[in-house]
């Protein structure tokens, strides 16, 4: 690899890092040249920065360590240099506090220190002597354990190296390195971490996994980069003062909140509160749950004082059990994704599920994703969920919904990837996510998209953790014949546009696919080249309806249309065709009365399979 070097100073990088430190946080009043000035050296990390502390800053390196070889090169070099054992930090503090003597400690650096973390006595100490030196600047290295290399070389079983043998072998995370500092009294004020330098070449004696250029690079990447911003640190280089300790109340309200109670689902509705009759219909569907383990909360979403009081009403009228578990969150800005990426946020329960304030569940919704979960614990859960039209009416004068429609299974009856790699075809509230999907992975909702925002969501956390899926239906995905929904709010332009994205995102990052998978893929004949367009995927659906077995055996009921001087729908016609135009094909193939007339035996061919599967 190659790594960012600061021209003048020294080859080594981390060198140049702490300088460059030093030149921003040195006070004025440290610079006033009274007296000799002293950069506390503990370790001997800092050696070759000697002549450019002295000529820039104006200060006299002066060095310790438990190690003869390091002093008596220093020395060799012109460089004050002491040997003192660090093992006991309070004898280390006075035996360096006769060495520095009159003279003023402006800075300290703590660097290449041994073990696998800093002996809290000796931060400290270090604490007491900054502080008692006109607030020396303290800088302090630890390498990052997290850095993609390193989390593949604990992975494979291999040590974690320093880089060019002068990086600290203490390695932490920035958070365990900030709480240490902080409860030694060490206040960060500045930070210039060691990073790498993109476009660096693999060294021959390296473990291939290493080469960025791999699956497994590429895919451990991807996750560090989304959820931990610094993951391309080599090593954090941070400036610090001495301040208060960290309270010790602190310590034990972090431990009381990590203990808190959660219940098993935090159920997410996102609502504008203008579908007053069909939240108390979801209201209702969560009141006759068998299983009460879950918290409900209402997304209100850009709603006017007296959408609001409509939802407090309907919240109000719930039995008290119910009443307590739900609470409104109020989200002013933004689209259709930031209601989601705040309803997550706030969540408290072990899995979140969406559900949106138009769709219905079935009594035992939450205890099937609770068994689920319990078997698979860690992976997202799934259930089956069937499609209904539904319209709007008017019942005594009164607005009203009712099913006019058969239960439709459009969707997927278990997990698909290849399926999904090309189209969606789970809803929303067939799913369930374990809460580090959010807090911990750092997952959010796109809220530059509009449309699809929950296709891509899902397929993230996928292919992170994998789907349980269970043959069970569950929900109704409620579909409107005569009233607005996301598909009537935007238009077929920021459809495609939604889509496109998802599918380039997922063309660019490794996907690793669930044992068995590759059978789905091979049956829906898929080419990841296919999800770098959106065009030809969406000719490829249409193919793979025009080649089923439904179309095929009741293109007799089609004659009578041809007759009359419809076009029949080929494939080869739309082989130039905008994107938009083969969707329209598509939907025009799923609303034929042929396509609807077939659906029965589509259903009947599954229950089979099923049957056949438990056999």
């Amino acid at each position: 690899m190659q790594y960012r070097r600061e021209k003048g100073l020294s080859p080594d990088c981390l060198t140049a890092n702490v300088v460059a430190l030093l030149r921003r946080n040195l006070r004025a009043v440290n610079r006033d040249g009274r007296g000799v000035r002293v950069h506390l050296d503990v370790g001997c990390g800092l050696g070759d920065a000697a002549d450019v502390l002295r000529d820039e800053l104006g200060l006299t390196l002066v060095a310790v360590s438990d190690n003869d070889d390091q002093v008596d090169f220093l020395r060799a070099r012109g460089v004050e240099a002491h040997c003192v054992s660090l093992e006991q930090p309070e004898l280390t503090l006075s035996a360096i506090s006769r060495l520095v003597g009159e003279r003023s400690v402006a800075s300290m650096s703590l660097l290449n220190m041994r073990g696998t973390a800093y002996p809290p006595a000796l931060l400290s100490s270090v604490q007491r002597l900054a502080g008692a030196h006109d607030e020396a600047i303290c800088i302090i290295s630890a390498a990052n354990v997290a850095h993609v290399e390193n989390v593949i070389r604990i992975v494979l079983g291999d040590d974690v190296p320093g880089v060019g043998g002068r990086v600290p072998a203490v390695a932490v995370t920035f958070g365990s390195l900030s709480r240490q500092l902080e409860d030694a009294g060490l206040r960060i004020v500045d930070r210039n971490d060691l990073q790498q330098v993109d476009g660096g070449v693999l060294r021959r004696d390296d473990n291939p996994a290493l080469n960025p250029g791999t699956k497994l690079y590429r895919f451990v990447e991807a996750i560090q980069s989304r959820c931990n911003p610094d993951a391309k640190a080599l090593a954090f280089v941070v400036a610090c003062r001495s301040g208060p300790r960290r309270d010790e109340r602190d310590t034990d309200r972090e431990d009381s909140a990590a203990k808190i109670r959660r219940p098993f689902l935090s159920v997410v509705t996102r609502t504008q509160g203008r579908r007053p009759d069909e939240l108390r219909e979801v209201l209702l569907c969560l009141g006759a749950q068998t299983c009460r383990d879950f918290e409900h909360l209402i997304v209100a979403h850009k709603v006017s004082v007296e959408e609001r009081r409509g939802i407090e009403q309907a919240i109000d009228e719930l039995p008290a059990w119910q009443r307590v578990e739900t609470r409104i969150v109020d989200v002013d800005q933004g689209g259709r994704s930031r209601p989601l990426n705040v309803g997550f946020g706030e969540a408290k329960g072990a899995y979140i599920s969406i559900l949106d304030d138009d769709d219905i569940v079935f009594g035992h919704w939450v205890e099937t994703f609770k068994r689920l979960a319990e078997e698979n614990f860690g992976r997202v859960v799934r259930t089956m969920c069937v499609a209904q039209r539904n319209e709007k009416l008017a019942v005594l004068g009164k607005a009203a919904t009712s099913a006019v429609g058969k239960f439709d299974i459009r969707f997927s009856v278990e997990w698909d990837e290849a399926r999904q790699l090309l189209t969606n075809a789970t809803p929303n509230h067939s799913l369930a996510f374990p809460r580090g999907c959010f807090h911990d992975l750092k997952l959010r909702f796109d809220e530059s998209l509009n449309t699809v925002e929950d296709w891509d969501f899902m397929m993230q956390a996928a292919n992170i953790l994998g789907v349980s899926s269970v043959r069970e239906i569950t929900a109704i995905y409620r579909l409107w014949d005569n009233a607005t929904s996301s598909h009537t709010e935007h238009d077929d332009a920021e459809w495609v546009r939604g889509t496109d994205v998802v599918r380039r995102r997922l063309a660019e990052q490794p996907f690793l696919m669930e044992s068995g998978a590759s059978g789905g893929a091979s049956r829906f004949g898929f080419d990841a080249s296919l999800l770098r367009d959106a065009r030809l995927a969406s000719l490829r659906d249409l193919m793979l309806l025009l080649e089923s077995t439904s179309w095929r055996i009741t293109s007799a009921l089609r004659g009578p249309r041809w007759l009359r001087g419809e076009k029949r729908i080929v494939a080869s016609d739309f082989v130039a065709a905008s994107t938009s135009t083969i969707r329209d094909a598509i939907d025009s193939v799923r609303r034929s009365p042929s396509w609807r007339f077939t659906a029965y035996l589509r259903a009947l061919v599954m229950k089979r399979r099923r049957l056949s599967g438990r056999g």
